[in-house]
């Protein structure tokens, strides 16, 4: 649990929403989050004692937070890449903090210009240009946050962006592209075919 991004997300988004300086999109943001029930504990009962304490701090949370998330709720965009394009700066939190684990969310925002404020792979900068985006990790509270990103001046925004645009056209994004992804599909996939289809020696029936 203590890899869960879930509930920075909602502190992130109460933070900025309370000052009306954040809009928020996505499915559900405008209904309770469900509580423990029994059916939970009839399904997972493992689940539910092992994480039961976490899920409920999170939906107090999330309960607490109504009203900023309510203030920042724009409901449910049409275009993702659109939305975005019209705004400086986004929270980009993955939904874990583990090491390598990333997937398309900064990218996004780096493909139409919005820098990202990133939390998630500890590892980011070792794979991502720390030019790129702004690392949340840098700031001890939001009130902090919001401060650096208030000093931004147009060209320092512009830097940003044409970092992003220069790491999108390089090489190190290889290894995230659309095309890296097939190859190493079907190389994994032909991998565990063969190793099914393979029959060691002396290990024939009959």
């Amino acid at each position: 649990e203590r890899y869960e991004l879930y509930t920075e997300r909602v502190r992130a988004i109460a933070y900025f929403g309370s000052r009306s300086l954040i809009d928020l999109y996505g499915g559900d943001w405008d209904r309770y989050p469900s509580p423990l029930g029994i059916r939970d504990l009839v399904r997972y009962p493992r689940q539910v004692f092992r994480e039961g304490a976490a899920r409920v701090g999170r939906e107090l949370m999330v309960r607490r937070s109504v009203r900023e998330i309510a203030n920042a709720y724009r409901g449910v965009c049409k275009s993702k890449y659109e939305t975005l394009s019209r705004y400086h700066f986004a929270i980009c939190y993955e939904n874990a903090r583990l090491d390598g684990f990333m997937i398309e969310k900064l990218f996004d925002c780096l493909l139409v210009g919005t820098i990202p404020v990133y939390l998630g792979d500890p590892g980011v900068a070792s794979r991502v240009p720390e030019d790129c985006f702004i690392d949340r990790r840098r700031f001890s509270d939001y009130r902090a946050l919001r401060e650096y990103m208030s000093t931004l001046a147009a060209d320092d925004i512009e830097r940003h962006r044409k970092a992003g645009r220069k790491f999108l056209e390089s090489d190190r994004f290889v290894p995230f592209s659309k095309h890296q992804f097939a190859r190493r599909f079907v190389s994994d996939a032909l991998s565990v075919f063969e190793g099914i289809t393979h029959v060691p020696s002396g290990q024939h029936g009959g």
